[in-house]
């Protein structure tokens, strides 16, 4: 199968792999009423749905603005080339990298590429020993997968679940009571 970028993709919510505009947050309403829904669904986008694609257009935008040496559409390409496979942004970007996932993963666990500046590269040894202390179901695997435009580039498997990012506030409730059991379980 020939690697190809997807032109959109339901969780392709910050862009068409282009370069990312105030366009895109008007094309929202569109988008939104394009994507697969179960039961009832408002007609317009929620503000929160808004708010998150605006975070994620500007995220990936100030990404590129600080790493000029190389596009969006590049890393994009070089990506779907890696690993044979139509890929889209996340919807989730990190403040220092700029990732995609692989969107063809149906019937094995997906892929995940993510682009990071030097300054921000990746210990690989020191992951590799996280993964030995805390498992394959927390920690996925890594591999560098080269560099573009000054952009080290790694291939991670899926592991799925929720992110700690977006499982902050759970995290942190009731005395941070979760966050404090699970440091301690990881201690032991």
């Amino acid at each position: 199968m020939a690697a190809t970028v997807a032109s959109f993709h339901p969780m392709d919510i910050a862009g068409l792999g282009g370069p990312l505009s105030e366009r895109h947050l008007l094309d929202a309403n569109t988008r939104y009423n394009s994507l697969p829904h179960v039961g009832e669904h408002p007609k317009k986008p929620t503000a929160e749905y808004l708010a998150h694609v605006k975070a994620l257009i500007i995220q990936i935008k100030e990404f590129f603005d600080n790493h000029i040496d190389v596009t969006r559409v590049q890393c994009d390409s070089w990506a779907a080339r890696a690993l044979g496979q139509t890929v889209c942004a996340s919807t989730l970007q990190g403040v220092s990298s700029y990732t995609v996932v692989a969107s063809d993963s149906t019937t094995e666990p997906g892929k995940v590429v993510q682009f990071r500046g030097p300054e921000d590269a990746f210990d690989l040894e020191l992951i590799r020993n996280i993964r030995v202390a805390y498992g394959s179901r927390f920690v996925p695997e890594h591999e560098s997968i080269g560099t573009i435009g000054g952009l080290h580039a790694y291939i991670m498997n899926d592991i799925g679940g929720i992110s700690v990012y977006l499982a902050r506030d759970r995290l942190r409730a009731h005395g941070s009571r979760l966050l404090k059991n699970t440091v301690q379980d990881f201690a032991r």
